[in-house]
């Protein structure tokens, strides 16, 4: 690693976006989520500090591809 570029932000990001591809892909395979190919979603620093560190649309974008509401 090169210490010189390293930007924790993008490396907090990057580590967020990959558990939640994991996670999804655990949910399908596991049988808890319907086989669709992953949407593409949305990791980000939310700009108000109530609604967390890390903010991500998975959920909302996952609702059409796996034909399920967003809260299931």
């Amino acid at each position: 690693m090169n210490y010189k570029y390293y930007n924790p932000r993008k490396a907090a990001l990057d580590t967020a976006r990959e558990l939640l591809t994991g996670a999804l892909n655990a949910a399908v395979a596991d049988g808890s989520l319907p086989e669709a190919p992953l949407p593409e979603f949305i990791v980000e620093i939310p700009a108000d500090v109530k609604n967390g560190d890390i903010a991500s649309n998975a959920a909302m974008a996952g609702a059409r591809a796996f034909h399920k509401a967003p809260r299931q």
